[in-house]
């Protein structure tokens, strides 16, 4: 874990209502979505956004990256 100050983890709760909406919307498969929140929310443990980013828009771009990888993974095996 890097030395940026970061919201306790117990914060990122606050974004969860957020974050599965939105993966919802993306994935549009429960399981998909919550495991997308998932890796989100530890994304945000593992590498925090530097501090001068605001923590949502971080975490919106991180769920819609990973929301992106996996649709494109799921393309693939379909070929």
């Amino acid at each position: 874990m890097t030395g940026h100050p970061f919201p306790h983890p117990d914060s990122l709760i606050e974004h969860a209502g957020f974050l599965r909406a939105l993966a919802r919307s993306l994935l549009f498969d429960e399981a998909q979505a919550d495991d997308a929140v998932q890796q989100t929310l530890l994304a945000a443990l593992e590498k925090p956004p530097a501090p001068h980013v605001p923590v949502r828009a971080w975490l919106a771009r991180v769920l819609r990256n990973l929301a992106l990888m996996r649709r494109r993974t799921e393309g693939r095996i379909a070929r």
